[in-house]
């Protein structure tokens, strides 16, 4: 599926009044501003997701390893999941510092009146963030991704990646590989991109990091879809009308 096709199936436009997310005496403006950022977190999750899946529906077909497509797509699905790990990283530092917010009534009943599961999962979410231990997929990926720095730039870090990378070789001897174009357009470091996928065993231990890249999609999904729920909620419940037949003319 190519990238127009992908967004074609996006839902007609629909617009409601930006006054619910102005605070007043019933919800103060920190909710409203809390639910905004959850929405921001949605859309940037999306569209990781997105990528992730643009790229891989349908997989190309016939790439062999050791050829320059099969490294970019390996090197972009590897990079696409260190930005989902970050973002997530991120959430669950936003959810530990709102304590105020989630406890406030209105957004208790909100969630109160989410579909099962995505209260469910809003709940695992909110758990782990406040350093909770909770079993299945979920509560252990996200435990992993709380604790875990895999995102950042750290020299060292991925210095023992790339060795790693190296010394657990397949086949002795194995080199590093570049495309060595003349601009940025012509141009990848492969050999980065190995040495990042090395850090994996190296920090999260080697059954998590075969284990966590692979579940991304639902991992990301079901984390978006308690974020969903509770956006459309949050304007349903302040009284944001929605209104289709959005003229762009």
């Amino acid at each position: 599926m190519d990238f127009e096709a992908h967004l074609s199936t996006l839902a007609e436009l629909e617009t409601f009044d930006p006054v619910v997310f102005k605070g007043d005496g019933s919800v103060p403006q920190s909710v409203c501003d809390f639910v905004l950022a959850l929405s921001l977190v949605f859309n940037d999750l999306k569209d990781l997701l997105d990528i992730h899946l643009v790229l891989n529906d349908p997989k190309p077909s016939g790439l062999r390893p050791y050829t320059k497509q099969f490294g970019a797509i390996n090197g972009i699905d590897h990079h696409i999941f260190r930005l989902v790990g970050g973002i997530l990283h991120e959430l669950t530092r936003l959810i530990k510092n709102s304590h105020e917010v989630t406890d406030h009534l209105f957004f208790q009943r909100l969630v109160n009146k989410l579909p099962v599961t995505a209260r469910e999962d809003w709940a695992t979410l909110s758990a782990v963030a406040q350093g909770e231990q909770k079993p299945g997929l979920l509560g252990k990926s996200l435990a992993i991704i709380r604790n875990k720095v895999i995102f950042h730039y750290d020299p060292g870090v991925i210095g023992k990646g790339c060795i790693h990378h190296f010394a657990n070789a397949e086949e002795p001897g194995r080199r590093a590989f570049v495309s060595r174009g003349i601009n940025m357009a012509t141009s990848r470091f492969y050999f980065a991109d190995a040495a990042s996928t090395g850090t994996l065993p190296t920090i999260l231990g080697p059954e998590a990091a075969d284990s966590l890249p692979g579940a991304l999609v639902e991992i990301t999904g079901r984390v978006n879809t308690a974020l969903h729920a509770l956006v459309l909620g949050f304007v349903s419940e302040r009284g944001g009308a929605f209104r289709g037949n959005y003229d762009v003319a």
